[in-house]
């Protein structure tokens, strides 16, 4: 749910601007979301050979956000 509304948001937001002002903000978001959800994977990834079901659950949303994430933004950053 929270995904769905996270895409919504991005997708209005992109609607919105217009090309540079949204180039421009791109080139400083997208390395800040980026970073943000590779430490968020880096932090819970190093339970998945011994932890809970919920613990790897929890490893493999952050893998599938990052992956949506770095697939959305410009090949250059």
């Amino acid at each position: 749910m929270r995904y769905a509304k996270l895409m919504l948001g991005l997708a209005a937001w992109v609607q919105s601007a217009t090309d540079k002002s949204m180039n421009d903000s791109m080139e400083r978001q997208a390395p800040k979301l980026l970073a943000r959800l590779h430490r968020k994977l880096a932090k819970t990834g190093g339970h998945l050979l011994k932890g809970t079901a919920k613990e790897c659950h929890r490893a493999r949303k952050w893998a599938k956000q990052l992956r949506y994430a770095a697939e959305f933004t410009p090949k250059n950053f």
